[in-house]
Protein backbone atom coordinates (compact mmCIF):
# COMPACT_ATOMS: atom_id res chain seq x y z
CA UNK A 1 0.00 0.00 0.00
CA UNK A 2 1.19 3.30 -1.00
CA UNK A 3 1.90 5.85 1.73
CA UNK A 4 0.31 9.51 1.25
CA UNK A 5 4.22 10.70 1.14
CA UNK A 6 4.84 9.03 -1.93
CA UNK A 7 3.36 11.84 -3.74
CA UNK A 8 4.71 14.38 -2.24
CA UNK A 9 7.36 16.58 -4.34
CA UNK A 10 9.95 18.53 -2.40
CA UNK A 11 9.13 22.14 -1.81
CA UNK A 12 10.71 24.44 -4.18
CA UNK A 13 12.67 27.95 -2.83
CA UNK A 14 10.42 30.13 -4.28
CA UNK A 15 7.34 28.40 -2.12
CA UNK A 16 9.57 28.52 1.17
CA UNK A 17 10.25 31.87 0.52
CA UNK A 18 6.40 32.59 1.02
CA UNK A 19 5.73 29.80 3.63
CA UNK A 20 4.96 32.14 6.77
CA UNK A 21 2.31 33.83 4.89
CA UNK A 22 1.10 30.39 3.09
CA UNK A 23 0.88 28.64 6.70
CA UNK A 24 -1.07 32.02 7.98
CA UNK A 25 -3.94 31.76 5.21
CA UNK A 26 -4.15 27.96 5.87
CA UNK A 27 -4.69 28.58 9.57
CA UNK A 28 -6.67 31.70 9.04
CA UNK A 29 -9.11 29.06 6.95
CA UNK A 30 -8.53 25.99 9.17
CA UNK A 31 -11.65 27.66 11.83
CA UNK A 32 -11.68 24.50 13.65
CA UNK A 33 -8.00 24.31 14.77
CA UNK A 34 -7.75 20.79 13.05
CA UNK A 35 -4.73 21.31 11.05
CA UNK A 36 -7.12 20.32 8.19
CA UNK A 37 -8.97 22.36 5.73
CA UNK A 38 -12.09 21.27 4.67
CA UNK A 39 -14.12 22.19 1.92
CA UNK A 40 -16.70 24.20 3.63
CA UNK A 41 -14.06 26.00 5.24
CA UNK A 42 -12.37 26.46 1.48
CA UNK A 43 -15.76 28.04 0.68
CA UNK A 44 -16.25 29.90 3.48
CA UNK A 45 -12.78 31.62 2.43
CA UNK A 46 -13.60 31.84 -1.14
CA UNK A 47 -17.33 33.63 0.46
CA UNK A 48 -15.15 36.36 2.72
CA UNK A 49 -12.72 37.16 -0.29
CA UNK A 50 -16.14 37.79 -2.80
CA UNK A 51 -17.07 39.84 0.32
CA UNK A 52 -14.26 41.97 0.28
CA UNK A 53 -13.83 42.63 -3.53
CA UNK A 54 -17.16 43.17 -4.12
CA UNK A 55 -17.39 46.92 -5.10
CA UNK A 56 -13.75 46.57 -6.84
CA UNK A 57 -11.98 45.62 -10.08
CA UNK A 58 -11.32 42.45 -8.78
CA UNK A 59 -12.51 39.19 -9.97
CA UNK A 60 -14.52 37.37 -7.66
CA UNK A 61 -13.66 33.78 -7.20
CA UNK A 62 -16.10 31.20 -9.36
CA UNK A 63 -17.81 28.22 -8.11
CA UNK A 64 -16.03 26.55 -11.30
CA UNK A 65 -12.51 27.68 -10.00
CA UNK A 66 -13.10 26.80 -6.65
CA UNK A 67 -13.74 23.20 -7.46
CA UNK A 68 -10.64 23.19 -9.54
CA UNK A 69 -8.67 24.38 -6.51
CA UNK A 70 -10.27 22.13 -4.27
CA UNK A 71 -9.80 19.67 -6.80
CA UNK A 72 -5.76 20.50 -6.71
CA UNK A 73 -5.64 20.42 -2.86
CA UNK A 74 -6.94 17.24 -1.97
CA UNK A 75 -7.04 15.19 -5.86
CA UNK A 76 -8.41 11.99 -4.18
CA UNK A 77 -11.81 13.58 -2.88
CA UNK A 78 -11.76 13.10 0.74
CA UNK A 79 -12.61 16.49 2.27
CA UNK A 80 -9.29 16.55 4.15
CA UNK A 81 -6.85 18.69 3.39
CA UNK A 82 -3.85 18.75 5.41
CA UNK A 83 -0.87 22.11 5.22
CA UNK A 84 1.35 19.58 2.52
CA UNK A 85 -1.52 19.03 0.18
CA UNK A 86 -2.21 22.98 0.38
CA UNK A 87 1.31 23.25 -0.33
CA UNK A 88 1.20 20.91 -3.18
CA UNK A 89 -1.65 22.66 -4.95
CA UNK A 90 0.50 26.32 -4.39
CA UNK A 91 3.83 24.05 -6.31
CA UNK A 92 1.51 22.92 -9.22
CA UNK A 93 0.53 26.43 -9.91
CA UNK A 94 4.10 28.04 -9.83
CA UNK A 95 5.29 25.45 -12.32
Amino acid sequence: MMDDNEHEIPIPEHVYRYLPELEAMFRMMNTDGTGHLTPDQFNAACDALNAVMKGSDAEQISEPDRVLVLKSMDPQGKGDIRFVDFLNSVKARQR
